[in-house]
């Protein structure tokens, strides 16, 4: 019997890093047909190689290791993944994320690029760098208000 050869270029993609089954599909969907594909897919599924939970979880983490992100911001990301929404939010919901440590977190570090700027400015860019971050308004209003009375 010859070589799998999408099982072969599935098993190389995971073996870089880990991956969602839609990310996956995508992926094999430029060199195999859409049967071998799910085939493969169900087959690694089954051996543990493949599991969309275990890679919420981990690409949760990297993302917040990397940066301080607002749980508006990582649900998008992990969508864009192609997991699904039930998944999306069980996943966020495990984390338990305390969103107001994580905007101060960030709020900090980009204050530092801020420095000699009016309050007026130094406002308007922290709120809309915690905003674009994923932090909901309320929460990157009151972070900013609160950083830029201790600032300077």
């Amino acid at each position: 019997m010859p070589p799998n050869r999408c099982l072969h270029a599935a098993m190389g993609l995971l073996a870089r890093r880990e991956h969602a089954t839609a990310e996956l599909r995508r992926k094999l969907d430029r060199r195999f047909e859409p049967e071998e594909i799910e085939s493969v897919l169900a087959q690694l599924t089954e051996e543990g190689y493949l599991d969309d939970r275990r890679f919420a979880r981990e690409y949760l983490r990297q993302l917040l290791n990397k940066q301080p992100q607002g749980e508006r911001l990582l649900r998008v990301k992990l969508l864009k993944r192609g997991l699904d929404s039930g998944l999306v939010e069980e996943s966020l919901n495990e984390l338990k994320l305390d969103e107001a440590a994580l905007a101060r977190e960030s709020a900090r570090l980009k204050l530092a690029s801020l420095v000699g700027l009016h309050r007026e400015n130094a406002l308007r860019r922290l709120l809309g760098h915690l905003q674009r971050r994923g932090f909901s308004a309320e929460i990157a209003q009151s972070v900013t208000l609160t950083m830029l009375d201790d600032w300077q």
